[in-house]
């Protein structure tokens, strides 16, 4: 199982015609947040970090209350990756940042990106 997340995470990181990145979010995301290995969890967590997908912030949020110290810091390195931010380890000033202004800057990012998909259509 792990050599197919690193195979994901590979294929994600090369942004290869074979595996768009939305392919395998879900599963990453289902890794992260269920998964019972902390080290599945980190891998996860990294490598989402390196995703262009902007569905994997809320997620990375609540991984920073993991059980796991590991797992809290590699979510953290991803959430400043992709989100530019650079809050605290702590999941409340990430979910105060993600109320606030977050969610509504990632919506219209998303909205955006279907919207040219369905103009290009």
């Amino acid at each position: 199982m792990r050599k197919i997340l690193l195979i994901i995470g590979f294929l994600l990181l090369l942004g290869s015609s074979t595996l768009r990145a939305e392919d395998g979010l879900p599963d990453l995301i289902w890794i992260l947040t269920s998964h019972k290995d902390p080290e599945m969890r980190v891998d996860a967590a990294t490598i989402l970090g390196s995703s262009k997908g902007k569905s994997v912030v809320k997620p990375l949020i609540d991984a920073l209350a993991d059980e796991s110290e590991s797992v809290r810091v590699a979510a953290h390195k991803s959430l400043v990756k992709i989100t530019k931010q650079d809050l605290p380890l702590e999941a409340a000033k990430w979910l105060e940042w993600w109320d606030k202004s977050g969610s509504h800057i990632y919506e219209n990012a998303v909205s955006g990106s279907q919207e040219m998909v369905k103009l290009k259509s």
